[in-house]
C-alpha cells in the first residue's frame, strides 16, 4: 500500500490526544476523557448546573469526535509485574520492566522512515496544495475523518497559516474559536496567548469560546497568564466549567501565588470545583485537602471517582495508595478503574531521571489500558525532552498498532519542517 493510500485509510482511526483526563491539560498525562468528562459533568452531584454552563459541557463532548477513536487492541499481551509505592505496599500491576529493555536513543538520531513518510504523505494530500488561507478555511467547515490531516497540515505550515488562525481566533463566531483552540491545546502555539487571555477575561464572548481559551492556555503552560486566570476565577458569574478549567489551567501554568486563593475553593459548593482546588494545591506544592478528595471515591457520581482518583495521583500517603488499588480492583465503571492504575504509575513515576522516567514509561505504550497508552505517550512528548521523543520516533514502524498515533503526536508537537505552500491563497 503506498503512502497516501495507508495515511488516507489510516489516520481516520488516528486519536488526537486531548491532554487530559479531567482537563488537567497535560500535567498528568494526556488521556483522551475529556469529552466523557465534560459531557458526564453536567449529571455530578451538587447545585444544578445552568443553561449555559450544560451547553458549554456537551459543546465540548460533541465537537469533532477527535478525542475518543479508539485504535486497534495490541497484537501480544503484555507481561505484568507489581508496582510498588513510595510508601511499600503493592498497588498495581503494570509492564515487567525486565523484560521490556529500552535502549534510549540519542536526539541525533536520524527519524524513522515511517515518520518522515507521515509528514511527506500529508504535504502530498489533497490539503497540501492549498494556499494558507483556504487550508484554514476548509479546517474551519471540515468534520469527520479529513479532520486530523488538517491537523497535521496546519501543524506542519505554521508560518503561512498562523496569521489566518489568529484572525479567525480574534475576530471568528464561537464555533470556530472553539475549534482554534481545539487545535492550539495540541500545537501549543505561544503566539496565540494574548488573544486566548483576552477571550478568556472578556464578559462579552461566549463561554464555548472562553473556556476553549481557557483549555489552549493549560495545554500552553505559559506562567505570564496567572495573574490574569486568577482574575477570570473569581469573576462573579462565572460557572463551575469555567471555574474548574481555569484552576486546571493556573496549575499547569506553575502559578503558585494562586495557593491561598485555590486553598478557598476547597469549600467550593460544586464537588468537582473542590477537587480540582485540591489537585491544583498538590501540583503546585500546597496544602490539599487530601481527606476531602479520599472521601470522594465513595460518591456515587462516577465522574466524581475518577476526578478524586487523577487527583490522589498527585497526593502522598499510605492510606491514598491503598485506596487507588482498591479501586483500581474493584470500582465498577471502567473509566475510573483505569484512572485509578493510572494515578498509581504517576505516583510511582513522581521524582525519576529523565533516563528512568524513559525506561519506566516506554513499554507503556503497549498497555492495553487505552489512557496508560496515552499517558505514556505524553509523558514521552512533553516530559522527557528531545531524548523522550527520539524514544518515541524510533519505536514505531507502519506494522506497530500505535504508529499513526505515535507520528501525528510527534509531527504535532515537533514538526521539524520547512514551510511549504503549493497555490495562491
Amino acid at each position: 500500500m503506498n503512502a497516501k493510500n495507508w495515511i488516507l485509510i489510516g489516520v481516520c482511526a488516528c486519536t488526537v490526544a486531548a491532554g487530559v483526563v479531567w482537563v488537567w491539560l497535560g500535567s498528568g498525562g494526556r488521556v483522551p476523557g475529556i469529552r466523557r468528562f465534560e459531557a458526564n459533568s453536567v449529571q455530578s452531584e451538587g447545585p444544578p448546573r445552568s443553561v449555559s454552563e450544560t451547553v458549554t459541557e456537551v459543546a465540548d463532548a460533541n465537537e469533532g469526535a477527535l478525542s475518543e477513536r479508539p485504535l486497534a487492541m495490541m497484537v501480544e499481551p503484555i507481561t505484568t509485574t507489581s508496582v510498588v509505592d513510595t510508601e511499600g505496599a503493592t498497588v498495581a500491576t503494570t509492564v515487567d520492566q525486565a523484560s521490556k529493555t529500552v535502549n534510549i536513543p540519542t536526539e541525533s538520531q536520524k527519524e524513522p522512515n515511517a515518520v518522515a513518510e507521515l509528514r511527506e504523505a500529508i504535504l502530498a494530500g489533497p490539503y497540501g496544495k492549498m494556499g494558507a488561507a483556504q487550508v484554514v478555511d476548509e479546517f474551519i467547515s471540515t468534520e469527520g475523518p479529513h479532520l486530523e490531516q488538517l491537523y497535521l497540515l496546519l501543524a506542519l505550515r505554521k508560518p503561512e497559516v498562523l496569521p489566518s488562525l489568529m484572525e479567525k481566533l480574534q475576530r471568528g463566531n464561537p464555533s470556530e474559536k472553539r475549534k482554534i483552540t481545539k487545535l492550539l491545546r495540541h500545537v501549543r502555539w505561544p503566539e496565540a496567548v494574548p488573544i486566548l487571555l483576552d477571550i478568556a477575561s472578556s464578559d462579552s464572548e461566549h463561554e464555548v469560546s472562553r473556556v476553549g481559551a481557557l483549555y489552549a492556555m493549560g495545554a500552553i503552560g505559559d506562567s505570564s497568564v496567572g495573574p490574569r486566570i486568577l482574575s477570570v476565577l473569581g469573576q462573579p458569574g462565572r460557572s463551575a466549567t469555567e471555574k474548574r478549567v481555569a484552576i486546571a489551567t493556573l496549575a499547569r501554568a506553575k502559578y503558585v501565588d494562586a495557593i491561598p486563593t485555590l486553598e478557598n475553593y476547597q469549600e467550593h459548593a460544586d464537588p468537582l470545583v473542590r477537587i480540582f482546588a485540591a489537585r491544583a494545591l498538590a501540583e503546585l506544592g500546597g496544602r490539599p485537602n487530601v481527606g476531602l478528595v479520599r472521601e470522594s471515591l465513595d460518591s456515587r457520581d462516577f465522574v466524581i471517582r475518577e476526578a478524586a482518583c487523577g487527583a490522589l495521583g498527585s497526593m502522598p500517603g499510605a492510606e491514598t495508595t491503598s485506596g487507588l488499588a482498591e479501586v483500581a480492583r474493584n470500582d465498577p465503571i471502567e473509566s475510573v478503574r483505569q484512572e485509578a492504575h493510572l494515578s498509581l504509575l504517576r505516583r510511582n513515576a513522581a521524582g525519576m531521571s529523565e533516563s528512568d522516567l524513559i525506561q519506566f514509561v516506554r513499554p507503556l505504550m503497549d498497555s492495553p489500558e487505552e489512557k496508560i497508552r496515552d499517558w505514556a505517550l505524553a509523558t514521552l512528548s512533553f516530559e522527557c525532552g528531545d531524548r523522550g521523543r527520539a524514544a518515541l520516533s524510533t519505536s514505531i514502524d507502519k506494522e506497530n498498532p500505535n504508529y499513526l498515533k505515535v507520528g501525528f503526536d510527534l509531527l504535532l508537537t515537533r514538526p521539524n519542517v520547512s514551510p511549504r505552500s503549493e497555490g495562491g491563497d
